[in-house]
């Protein structure tokens, strides 16, 4: 399980699906109003709840029941939709917290909020009412059988043959979906435009295999049509789903990196190399990035593993 959530963090790991208020040094807190964001000189519990959502290690949206905090055209205010824009890289300076984006970090400049120079430095203190950020449910209880360290004995059943990353192969735009998102499952599980601009229909890959000649095309949060054991080009691997898997007693699954350098190029719409090997090295640097972001999830490097969701193991070579 996850691990106590402390009402201060203790790292700059610690935020992830966390509610917490943010006071500058000034004594202020960040306060909104409708999409403005700003500091205010009230109490704590006038302050802005936001809700951190790791997209990375150590990198973080800022939800709120309106959208992201983010540096737009119009300065830093909340933003409907999740973009770089909005993805904060977080950073411990002393007991506060640093907020920064590319282009600088987030700083108080005479009560405004701006972007860039040298970021403010932000008490952190866990909260309540923040609006979470919509994600795939697990929706099982329970903590799963594990021994007293991590080179004991394995019980489990084995999964030996899984494609994870195949979202990548045949020049990544035959596979709908990809099993991680920095911006979670709204982003993740959706499906390939070219089925999303035609409803469904004239998609001949997925009605070849499948045996249907449509399908609808919305995957989250509907999943009418997929994911399904007949729907072959769409996601069925969202790392939730094998966190899923992991509760119920799934140990080990085998990642087989796939290409076929001969379909590649024949189907008309690709992003990736056809090239065998240069397609197998971006799986297996995906595999590991979605290690990452399960750790992220759950408080940082290596807690993936032993907090509520399964890792891959990284193996050198």
């Amino acid at each position: 399980m996850r691990a106590s959530r402390a009402l201060v963090p203790q790292s700059r790991y610690a935020m992830a699906d966390g509610c917490y208020t943010l006071r500058a040094p000034s004594g202020g807190y960040l306060v909104r109003q409708g999409e403005e964001v700003a500091v205010g000189a009230v109490g704590a519990g006038r302050a802005a709840p936001f809700f951190f959502k790791a997209t990375r290690l150590g990198g973080y949206l800022l939800h709120t029941a309106a959208g992201e905090l983010a540096d737009t055209r119009s300065g830093v205010r909340i933003a409907a939709e999740p973009s770089p824009a909005a993805d904060w890289t977080v950073r411990r300076h002393g007991t506060r917290f640093q907020l920064r984006l590319p282009d600088g970090g987030l700083r108080v400049a005479s009560g405004r909020l701006e972007v860039g120079g040298t970021p403010t430095g932000f008490a952190l203190r866990r909260t309540s009412g923040c609006a979470g950020y919509p994600e795939a449910k697990v929706n099982v209880a329970g903590r799963p059988h594990a021994g007293v360290t991590d080179f004991q004995e394995v019980r489990g059943y084995i999964d030996a043959h899984t494609h994870g990353m195949a979202f990548e192969f045949l020049g990544g735009k035959v596979h709908c979906g990809r099993p991680w998102h920095s911006y979670g499952a709204p982003f993740a599980l959706e499906d390939c435009p070219d089925h999303t601009l035609t409803g469904g229909n004239g998609a001949l890959l997925e009605a070849v295999l499948s045996g249907n000649p449509t399908h609808d095309p919305v995957g989250w949060p509907t999943f009418r049509d997929w994911p399904s054991p007949e729907s072959l080009t769409h996601e069925g691997t969202y790392w939730r789903w094998l966190e899923r898997a992991w509760r119920g007693g799934q140990r080990i699954f085998v990642n087989l990196l796939v290409e076929n350098n001969q379909l590649c190029q024949l189907y008309p719409l690709r992003r990736n190399s056809c090239d065998d090997m240069d397609s197998v090295r971006l799986q297996a640097r995906d595999m590991y990035a979605m290690q990452d972001y399960i750790d992220a999830q759950y408080g940082g490097p290596g807690r993936g593993s032993t907090g509520s969701s399964p890792t891959p193991t990284r193996r050198a070579g």
